[in-house]
């Protein structure tokens, strides 16, 4: 970790990772999300940081601002569509049907597009844009959340005591930061389609 960043939250703790959550999920990059989340998580199990604050702090600001996005495309939606480049083609009809699908199959699509790197960001702006209901975006956000955010803290906290062995082999670090998500979209995609195929048989 630059040693400009681990003073910086050192110095300025639970809002100083707040605000660096936050501006990583509303699409202003300031240091790798997922490391950063780790990273807590050490702090925290090294006694520096309150393990509970932490998760509050990281699960609110996933939260925080993954609704940003999405309101601020709920409400620049028609403007954005309105005001699109002459070559591209009337979405109208596109954005129709997708949001017909979305509201059929949203919060499954809405809590797996939550858990893949690099594609987090772009489910907000995509519901947004689609008026996808409030509440069913808040339940698979807010899970999400706890579920992406929350679980990196806890891994970081669980690394611990191997911190450093991680750290130094830092290619198998970043294997590890991308090879988590798949693994576990993977398990709960299984998980939904034999829940599906047993409902279709019963």
């Amino acid at each position: 970790m630059p040693a400009g960043l681990v003073n910086y939250i050192i110095e300025y703790g639970y809002l100083s990772i707040f605000l660096l959550v936050f501006l990583q999920e509303i699409g202003i990059p300031s240091f790798p999300n997922e490391l950063l989340l780790l990273y807590t998580g050490y702090l925290a199990y090294k006694g520096i940081l309150n393990l509970f604050l932490v998760l509050l702090m990281v699960v609110s600001a996933d939260i925080s601002g993954s609704f940003t996005l999405y309101i601020l495309f709920y409400f620049s939606s028609a403007f954005l569509i309105k005001h699109k480049p002459k070559w591209m083609a009337s979405p109208h009809k596109t954005v129709r049907l997708l949001s017909v699908k979305m509201q059929k199959e949203g919060r499954r699509r809405i809590f797996l597009g939550r858990l893949i790197p690099f594609l987090r960001g772009y489910v907000s702006v995509v519901a947004g844009m689609l008026h996808i209901n409030m509440k069913s975006y808040a339940s698979m956000i807010i899970l999400s959340a706890l579920l992406w955010s929350g679980g990196y803290v806890m891994m970081g906290w669980l690394a611990g005591p191997f911190w450093n062995l991680l750290f130094e082999r830092s290619d198998f670090l970043k294997n590890y930061i991308l090879i988590v998500p798949i693994v576990l979209i993977l398990i709960l995609s299984i998980k939904w389609r034999t829940k599906k195929q047993l409902l279709k048989n019963s």
